[in-house]
């Protein structure tokens, strides 16, 4: 790797946890401020959900065009301004309820936070360390953030008594941090190894080698699209990003005016179930090393739907409990683990990562519309329901995928 030496790739590991700490935090408050925007503002529940999958939009954008603003710009550059757009975007929430504005600012945020997952995925799966542990754990690090969103809320707006615009000072701050840790790391390596023209070069090599072994050189970047495996894998993407999504954007709302239990219990079961998110990535994080990865999406996606179906279809406070701490932990390695056991082909093809996480952001932009679309015109119970749907399917096509990763090694 050159310059990267270990010290080096320890900062980078920590600089991108710390980095994806911000961004769980920065997406579940956006979730959490929604019912007081709402109030604020006097915004509709669908145009809330329009606002979530405009930021899924951002997000999708984001993430395939990040590589591509890194090679103009630089690695270290590109990690560091993209991000910070999306925070700073983050104030104007505080002092303007005008529609348009919201829009775009939505859009502007979901940018950065897409630009998040795909250079975190991107320089872990190129640093030499086990991809699938390390994408856990830094992504753990997201569900930590998650888990001290509703804290900083709880802290700022009930024990402080201040307004609920101040808690976004605290997410431009760690923000700021983010980019500044990034400033200490050295990622030339990063800037060599996506340059188009060693990446020609490399293709180029290959061809020759190919046709002196006496193969047909195939040029087709777009191969994997006709890989079973690849499609499957990312209709899981899909679902989970669709789940996730409406999760972190709904859950609140749903607590908080559905009357399955006192809203004063929100935040304290909003803090649970990002807190087993988290606790559930640093398990699977090593679990993984033990455990074949398809395994372990079947079985969490089959915790998820379960503990689903009890947390929102339950006015005991226990039960709701019990469901979320499930949720929490069902939800919290599935897609790093469903994106590590398809490792192989995303190296071998430079668009699969984009691709993946585009289908991913598919689900993420239709579904949080949808359960807004169903409550403006039904209940908010009823809109979560589209969730049970999700969480089903989910479970249908990790167990598929299984089933097919199975027989093809056993052809082999």
């Amino acid at each position: 790797m050159g310059e990267t030496d270990r010290r080096n790739a320890r900062r980078i590991i920590v600089s991108i946890s710390f980095m994806n700490f911000v961004s769980g935090a920065f997406i579940v408050l956006l979730g959490y401020l929604m019912p007081y925007m709402r109030d604020t503002y006097t915004l509709t529940y669908d145009f809330s959900g329009s606002l979530m999958s405009v930021e899924a939009i951002g997000r999708l954008a984001g993430s395939m065009f990040a590589v591509y603003v890194a090679l103009w710009l630089s690695g270290k550059k590109a990690i560091i301004l993209l991000p910070f757009l999306s925070y700073a975007g983050f104030i104007v929430f505080g002092v303007t309820g005008n529609k348009p504005i919201l829009i775009l600012t939505m859009l502007i945020i979901g940018l950065g936070l897409g630009s998040i997952s795909s250079f975190a995925n991107d320089v872990i799966n190129r640093l030499p360390v086990d991809a699938a542990m390390y994408l856990t754990l830094t992504q753990a690090f997201f569900g930590l953030g998650a888990m001290a969103a509703p804290i900083i809320m709880n802290t700022v707006v009930d024990r402080l008594g201040l307004s609920w615009q101040w808690t976004l000072l605290s997410v431009v701050l760690m923000g700021t941090l983010s980019a500044i840790m990034f400033c200490f790391v050295k990622m030339k390596w990063y800037d060599q190894q996506i340059s188009t023209k060693k990446l020609d070069r490399k293709l180029k090599a290959d061809a020759r080698k190919s046709l002196e072994n006496g193969a047909k050189a195939v040029g087709n970047e777009y191969a994997f699209l006709k890989n079973k495996r690849f499609i499957i894998a990312s209709v899981v993407s899909l679902l989970y990003g669709a789940y996730e999504a409406s999760t972190w954007g709904w859950v609140s709302t749903y607590f908080m005016e559905s009357g399955m239990t006192e809203a004063k219990w929100t935040a304290a079961i909003a803090t649970i179930l990002y807190g087993c998110f988290f606790l559930g990535r640093c398990i699977c994080a090593f679990a993984v090393k033990f455990i074949p990865g398809e395994w372990m999406v079947v079985g969490l996606s089959a915790i998820t739907f379960i503990f689903h179906v009890i947390a929102y279809n339950t006015h005991s406070l226990t039960a709701i409990m019990l469901g979320v701490i499930g949720v929490g932990f069902g939800l919290s390695g599935i897609t790093t683990i469903n994106r590590a056991d398809i490792g192989d082909i995303c190296m071998q093809y430079k668009a699969a990562t984009g691709v993946n996480l585009t289908i991913m952001a598919i689900g993420a932009i239709s579904v949080p519309m949808l359960i807004g679309l169903v409550v403006e015109h039904t209940t908010v119970h009823t809109g979560m329901q589209v969730l049970t749907v999700v969480a089903g399917l989910m479970l249908l096509f990790s167990t598929w995928y299984l089933i097919y990763n199975n027989k093809v090694r056993g052809k082999k």
